[in-house]
């Protein structure tokens, strides 16, 4: 995952197919090269709710804005 957009600045990169991670930062762009779907999930007063999918295999140039994406969770593991 990456903070800019069109894959620029490396953000982080997950290698696990069943983990969470807690990230602090914006996801702008992605690719997905595991062979596992990533549910990203944020943080409200009420506990984690998932608000996006990445599929296995996909990718974006331009998410817009996530700055609540907080912790990205693969293979069906949740926080």
């Amino acid at each position: 995952m990456y903070s800019g957009r069109n894959y620029s600045g490396l953000f982080f990169t997950m290698a696990s197919t069943q983990a969470c991670l807690h990230i602090n930062g914006d996801v702008r762009s992605y690719v997905n090269n595991l062979p596992v779907q990533v549910r990203m999930y944020r943080w409200s007063t009420s506990g984690y709710w998932e608000e996006a999918t990445v599929r296995a295999g996909g990718f974006s140039s331009d998410t817009g804005n996530h700055p609540f994406w907080d912790r990205p969770c693969t293979g069906g593991v949740a926080p």
